[in-house]
C-alpha cells in the first residue's frame, strides 16, 4: 500500500500534467491569471462532485476519488476551451 505522501505527490504530477496537456491544447494561449481560474474551477467542480459521492472507508480511497474527480474536471474544462472543428 502506498503511503498518503507518495499519493499526494501521484495527485500533483497528474494535475500538471493534464494542465500541460490542456495548455498545449490551447497553443500555449493561457495567461497565468487564466491558469488559476481553470485550476480554481477545476477545484471547485471536484469538490462538488467529491460531495455527491458516499463516504470513502479510508483517506487513500479518498484522495483517489479526488484524484480521479479533479483529473476529470480539468479535462471537461480542456474540453470547453478547446476551439471547436
Amino acid at each position: 500500500m502506498s503511503s498518503p505522501g507518495r499519493k499526494l505527490k501521484e495527485l500533483m504530477r497528474a494535475q500538471r500534467e493534464a494542465f500541460e496537456e490542456m495548455q498545449s491544447e490551447a497553443g500555449g494561449q493561457l495567461a497565468a491569471v487564466d491558469r488559476w481560474q481553470v485550476i480554481q474551477q477545476a477545484v471547485v467542480l471536484a469538490s462538488a462532485a467529491m460531495g455527491t459521492l458516499t463516504p470513502q472507508p479510508t483517506p487513500d480511497e479518498a484522495a483517489d476519488a479526488m484524484g480521479l474527480l479533479f483529473a476529470r474536471s480539468m479535462a471537461a474544462l480542456q474540453g470547453a476551451l478547446r476551439p471547436s472543428d
